[in-house]
Order: structure tokens, then sequence, then C-alpha cells
């Protein structure tokens, strides 16, 4: 206590050597006194973000009891929270900071509560909409973003979290948390981490910036800020860890003049804007040759996002990868299913399934009419439903945007050659009919109300 320290004490100090060395002498520098003592101000300053006093209850944390003399061993003496102290300190912190699961959830849910009595619901609802600030505060766009406090994506986690208890303690929160969304803290960590050491973390978490809604014509779009973290947290990262190259200039032309495109997720549908019809959808979503994130918004509220890992393609046949999932986001938080193979898509087919199918086997759970305006959510009841809006995000980043144009570019290019070219005899087996339709083309007489 006070201000001496053991001999031991002091040897253990000149013997350790953090694998945060560099990083945490650097800091050191900025946030002291002379390149001395550590100077509180400048710290807290340092870790102010989007919690209001969690800088210090950081300090707090670090330090405890010394914290209260650390004014006095300013004026003093070095021996307190002088360079080997704070590395030490710093070091213990990040220990506690990057520890694997339930640890980890523990310690941010302490950090960020300061309590481990019940919590209330409301509670929880402040705590998830920080930990969906600190996420967003890692990227170029965060001071755009504000999520309200009655925001129904937060309510309806929070609401999944506490089922009919009126309360929560930190272990079922935990509990939840492992279940539910074990990345719910994801970025709060690479936040401290790039606070303490002036790196980016290489973790598993990646949270994406807000895409730029306002190239829609229309006032919205369902991908909210609260969904986007949301969905970061609970995706494979597949979805997140987008192709980035600063090589994509000439590649295709940027939506905003004179810019490059945002490092982001791209909307490639939309149905405000597209309208809601099979054939549209195919058009601009079949040539994109990476992940896609699909929401689908019905009258009723129910809100659902269909996650799917490998290209779009109308086919008799099932697809999707071992990352391919289906959530239910309003008005509950939860997984439906999780599995390869549960993609179908088919707009005219001989058989009797067609249109926009997701299960395995005989029994989907949800089943989208081919016209896009209604569905049947068989996980619900089965439930019959009307759809008010739908939404394809393209999860490829500035690569796969280029590539979609490039293949389009091409088609258009070959429809263009083939309408001076008379049709063959057998035009239905003629691959050139595909391309034709998928561009809008209807060949047939009956499909062009000729008849």
């Amino acid at each position: 206590m006070g201000n001496f320290t053991s001999s031991s004490d002091k040897r253990k100090d000149q013997d350790f050597t953090s694998p945060y060395q560099c990083q945490l002498e650097t800091l050191f520098e900025k946030l002291s006194h002379n390149g001395l003592v550590l100077h509180k101000e400048k710290f807290e300053v340092h870790f102010e973000g989007p919690r209001e006093g969690l800088s210090s209850v950081l300090f707090q944390r670090m330090f405890g009891n010394d914290a209260r003399s650390l004014a006095e061993a300013q004026e003093k003496s070095l021996q307190h929270q002088n360079k080997k102290s704070f590395i030490r300190n710093a070091h213990n912190l990040l220990e506690e900071a990057f520890k694997v699961r339930d640890a980890k959830i523990r310690f941010y849910f302490e950090l960020m509560t300061g309590q481990d009595a019940e919590t209330t619901l409301r509670e929880v609802k402040r705590l998830l909409q920080e930990a969906c600030m600190y996420a967003f505060a890692l990227t170029d766009n965060e001071s755009a973003i504000v999520i309200a406090e009655d925001d129904i994506i937060i309510d309806s986690l929070a609401r999944s979290c506490f089922l009919d208890n009126s309360s929560v303690c930190k272990e079922k929160f935990c509990s939840w948390a492992l279940d539910f969304n074990p990345k719910v803290f994801g970025g709060l960590e690479a936040w401290l981490h790039e606070k303490f050491t002036g790196q980016e973390q290489k973790g598993h978490f990646h949270m994406i910036p807000m895409p730029d809604v306002s190239i829609s014509e229309h006032s919205f779009t369902l991908l909210s800020p609260s969904l986007l973290w949301y969905l970061c947290c609970i995706l494979p990262i597949c979805y997140t860890r987008l192709e980035k190259s600063q090589n994509y200039s000439h590649a295709f032309e940027s939506r905003h003049t004179g810019n490059l495109p945002s490092y982001t997720w791209d909307l490639l549908y939309d149905s405000n804007e597209h309208g809601l019809s099979l054939n549209r959808f195919k058009k601009k979503c079949l040539n994109y040759p990476s992940p896609t994130v699909t929401l689908v918004k019905f009258l009723s509220g129910v809100l659902i996002v269909m996650a799917l890992d490998e290209p779009w393609r109308d086919s008799s046949e099932k697809f999707g990868g071992s990352y391919s999932c289906l959530f239910e986001i309003l008005p509950n938080c939860k997984s439906i299913l999780e599995e390869q193979n549960i993609f179908f898509l088919r707009e005219s087919t001989r058989s009797a399934a067609k249109g926009l199918i997701i299960g395995q086997g005989f029994t989907p759970k949800v089943k989208i009419e081919t016209d896009l305006n209604s569905a049947e959510l068989i996980y619900r009841g089965p439930q019959k439903e009307e759809i008010s809006k739908m939404e394809v995000w393209g999860c490829g980043g500035v690569l796969a945007a280029a590539a979609q144009k490039k293949q389009t570019d091409w088609e258009h290019k070959e429809i263009e050659k083939m309408r001076k070219v008379k049709k063959p005899g057998l035009w239905d087996d003629n691959p050139d009919k595909e391309i034709l339709e998928m561009a809008g083309i209807r060949t047939s007489h009956g499909q062009r109300g000729d008849i």
C-alpha cells in the first residue's frame, strides 16, 4: 500500500516482459507526464468512447487502490504507475479482455455494467446499444451512426435474452450470449485492442462500415446499423471479410461520380426500386460471384434473413454451402436453420416445386412464391404472409462487384449480337435462350403475353 514497493515486486517488474511490450511502451509515452508517471486525465481522454465513464472504470480496474494515490505519486514519487508498472497492469487487463468465450463475456459484462446483481431489460438494451456503438467505432463512418433507445433490433435481441423474466443475472446473460451471440462484445474487444496497441485486431470479428443507403431512390432500407452489427456478430466470417483491392478504379464505374466504391456490402436488389419480381431478382443477383444476405420483411412485421455463402442460381437442384443459414430477426431473434443445400430457386419448371424455397428434405422452412408477393412461413405454423419489402446485399466487396459488372457487360454484348441472328429451329434446347431470359427478354409467346 501507499508508496512502498517490496524488493520482490521490483524484481518481478524488472524480469517481466509483455508480448505487447513495444506497443505499451509507446502508449505510456503518450499518456505519461514527461515520460515518467502516468497522467490520469490523458488516460481517460485516450480511452473515451461510446460508453460514458468506461475510461474511469478501466483506470480503476487496472490500478485499483493505487489510483487514489496517483495524484500524490505524480507529485512526489515515480514508484507508482511508472512505465514498468503501467505495462504490467495493462498486460494483465488485456489478458482478461482476450480470454476465450465465457470468461471473456463475463469480463466485458462486468466492465460495462459494473455489477453482479440482477440486470433489467432496460439495462441490457443499453448494454447492447453500446456494444453496437463500439463496433461502429472501428469503422470510418462511426460519427454518422445513431442507435435509438427504442431501436427494434436491439429490443428484439434483448427480449430474446429475457424471455418471460423481468431481470437476468450475469451468468444467465453469459449463457444466452454463448448460445445466441458469442461475438456480442467483439467490437469492444477490437476497440480496446486498438486503443492499447495502436494496431487493428486480426481476429474473428469484422465490423464492416454501414453502406451508403442514399444510393437508393427510396427513404429507407431494411439493413439498419443495428441489424448490420447483429449480422456481423452472428454470420460466419465469409460474409464479413470482404475482398479488398486498391486496383479496382477502372474495373467499374462508381455509383458516386468521381469516388471509388465503398468497402462494404453492396445493395444488389431492392424491391422498392426494382419491384417484387423474380425475373428482376435473378437479373440483379445471378451474376454475383460471392456470398449474399437477403432480407425479407412481411406486412405482419416478421423479418427474416437468408444468408447464402455461394452464388445464386436458377436450378432444379438445391444449393448452398455449409455456411448457409436462415434467421428470424423480428419479432424474435432466433436461428431457424444452418445447413448446406437448403436453397432452391426455380422460376419455371415442369415439376411442382418452383419459386424461392429454403429448407431441407420435403419440409421447407420458407416458401416464397414466384411473383415474390407472398410466402408461406412453414416454421411458424405454417403461416401465410404478404411480402412488403425485399433486399439482397452482396458481401464480396469491390472485386465481386467488378466481376459482376464484367459478366453483365459480356452478356449484354452477346444479347446484342443474337438480336441480329435468326433463332435456330430447336430454340427451347438452345443455351442462348437462358442468356436472353436472364436479361429480361421473353422468348416464348406465352411468356410475352401474345397468347
